[in-house]
């Protein structure tokens, strides 16, 4: 690690070939951000029909015994609050890692329609491998079992797909990334939209009922499990962060350039789609498909820490946030809602604006 010049200058983080630059306003922002979404998380632990307070958290830990309403809170809230802050911080990561890969403001898995590639992959799997087969794949002599985690091989393999078709369409068509990637985006992501709506009216009520409420994004239900897995993927995930900054710096550049710098453009474009689709196929398996997340975070993030290259902890942390108060809100009425539908509530006014800023600006 080192500084600039008089120890004031921006922080260079050095991981094997790799470095990261890093100024003080970018780590002020983090931090301040991390206490934020702590408290946040405080505060939404007593959102929803089984609340407590501090005291009774506090007499649940040193008694060992549940204290009011700590037993729903512990086995169903804070797993919650769990997967609501990793998987935002997932969601944000792949949104920034797509708006450099396109160079395009727009680029973000939900509107390009990765999501919901990721999603129809998630309906054919448990489809093709519902719970009454054992969830076991036989290929030969050999037997996979893959448990409950078959959603999330359906929507990895679902989101690679579509994003291998949006990309090659892409490149078809312009010769390379461009705008035209957000209007074959959301081409393809309608068209799976009619394909997952066919599948889930002519299957059985019971799984349609399930799936329909998991396509808006919920997440009501969630168990310790779940919380564990998006978590370790976030681990995962922060340990490629600063791969993925490095790398970024040359993809924001021209292909000309990027090259003459020595940077394999195209093994890195190929690397970010992947990285992009898989930390978008995590949530989406979980939560279902959640929109606006990935699109917004980013700019939020650009926005507060004014860079304009990638700040992906400070994106992570506004994602988390993001996610985290939406399920907040959804808790609050009569009738809970799902956080994906308060996500496309906040997220469309605010792409409108995004619409109209890019308008004014070119």
């Amino acid at each position: 690690m080192t500084r600039g010049r008089a120890g004031v200058g921006p922080i260079v983080l050095r991981f094997g070939t790799c470095s990261v630059r890093m100024r003080i306003r970018d780590i002020a922002v983090f931090w301040g951000l991390v206490l934020a979404l702590i408290v946040l998380a405080g505060m939404s632990v007593g959102v929803g029909p089984a609340s407590a307070g501090l005291g009774d958290f506090w007499r649940a830990m040193t008694s060992g015994e549940p204290v009011g309403g700590m037993d729903a809170v512990m086995k169903w809230r804070i797993p919650r609050i769990g997967v609501a802050v990793a998987g935002g911080a997932l969601l944000a990561l792949g949104g920034a890692l797509f708006q450099v890969l396109t160079r395009n403001p727009l680029g973000s898995p939900d509107i390009i329609g990765f999501n919901t590639g990721a999603y129809t992959g998630a309906l054919l799997a448990t489809l093709l491998l519902p719970p009454t087969a054992g969830r076991e794949l036989r290929i030969g002599a050999v037997r996979l079992y893959l448990g409950d985690y078959v959603p999330a091989v359906g929507a990895f393999a679902g989101g690679l797909a579509c994003a291998a078709l949006v990309l090659g369409l892409a490149r078809v068509r312009s010769g390379g990334m461009s705008h035209r990637l957000v209007v074959i985006g959301i081409a393809v992501s309608a068209t799976l939209t009619a394909l997952n709506a066919f599948i889930i009216m002519k299957t059985d009520v019971n799984y349609a009922s399930s799936m329909t409420s998991w396509s808006f994004g919920t997440l009501n239900g969630m168990r310790p499990p779940d919380a564990v897995f998006v978590t370790c993927c976030l681990v995962l995930a922060a340990l490629i962060c600063p791969w993925a900054a490095h790398v970024g710096a040359a993809l924001r550049c021209h292909d000309d350039l990027a090259v003459a710098i020595g940077s394999p453009v195209t093994r890195h474009r190929v690397l970010f789609v992947f990285l992009g689709v898989a930390v978008t196929a995590v949530v989406t398996s979980v939560v279902g498909p959640v929109m606006f997340v990935a699109l917004t975070a980013p700019h939020i993030a650009r926005g507060i820490t004014r860079s304009p290259g990638l700040v992906l902890g400070c994106t992570a942390a506004v994602g988390a946030m993001l996610l985290l108060a939406a399920d907040t809100l959804a808790r609050l009425g009569a009738i809970e809602l799902p956080a994906g539908v308060v996500t496309m509530i906040l997220g469309g006014g605010y792409f409108f604006w995004l619409l109209l800023r890019l308008q004014h600006s070119t």
